[in-house]
């Protein structure tokens, strides 16, 4: 779990470095807290799926689309912006969900970030 985690962690600090890096000052201040729903619509949800089967499909129906979500597969979006989901398949499919929570950066006073802008990305 530590090296997924590693290269996930890893893959936001390309996509989204300011998120990764106040992601990361909030769970240095988190500590043992815990969190609870309340995303702020900016931030990326990363999900990541694994396991051992075939034929599953994430639907993003605001956007219209159905994209194969096989093993192996990590999607990054606003997961409180865009409603999705998966159709029902046999075996074993685990997703590995990571998030950040507003009231937690709000509490220790870790500073919010804003959207992803082409023009800060260096």
């Amino acid at each position: 779990m530590t090296i997924l985690n590693s290269i996930l962690s890893g893959a936001l600090s390309v996509m989204h470095l300011q998120l990764y890096d106040v992601g990361i000052q909030g769970i240095w201040s988190m500590k043992h807290w815990a969190v609870d729903n309340h995303p702020h619509i900016s931030w990326y949800d990363i999900l990541a799926s694994v396991g051992d089967y075939k034929d599953c499909v994430m639907y993003i129906p605001s956007l219209g689309i159905d994209l194969m979500y096989g093993p192996g597969t990590v999607a990054a979006f606003s997961g409180c912006l865009l409603l999705h989901g998966v159709n029902f398949v046999e075996g074993n499919r685990y997703c590995l969900t990571y998030y950040m929570r507003d009231n937690i950066h709000n509490f220790f006073g870790v500073v919010r970030c804003d959207w992803m802008r082409m023009e800060n990305v260096e």
